[in-house]
């Protein structure tokens, strides 16, 4: 894993990940893995969690940026689009440490290029 990560890995041991949070898209509850705690998907480009944040018509949304061990990393898509990154989770004992988040200007979200109804049918498609 230590070497699909390469130069990602810094001189404490640790990989900067990234993950889009959103709010209530199309007015549907929270599910229970949006806090930073229970977060467990994450990824290594910023871009794709940027998309993430804002394709899926959010109230509100953000990038966080953190930290976490190698060691923590249970999983990464080396050859995936969105380098996804799957860790153990704050709740479960990990130690991943939350840099930084960033909230995005509404105007930068993906419901202005695409249709409501295109959107939620690609929400209800990866979330239920």
């Amino acid at each position: 894993l230590k070497m699909d990560l390469g130069k990602k890995v810094d001189e404490n041991g640790c990989v900067t990940v990234y993950r889009g949070c959103f709010e209530k898209p199309f007015g549907i509850y929270e599910d229970g893995s949006r806090p930073f705690e229970k977060a467990f998907t994450f990824t290594t480009d910023p871009e794709a969690a940027r998309h993430y944040a804002c394709c899926w018509y959010p109230a509100k949304a953000q990038i966080i940026t953190a930290s976490v061990p190698v060691e923590e990393i249970v999983w990464y898509g080396a050859y995936q689009e969105d380098k996804p990154v799957i860790i153990l989770p704050v709740f479960k004992g990990g130690s991943a440490r939350l840099a930084g988040s960033e909230e995005l200007a509404p105007e930068v979200y993906e419901q202005n290029k695409i249709d409501r109804k295109t959107a939620l049918a690609a929400y209800v498609a990866e979330f239920k």
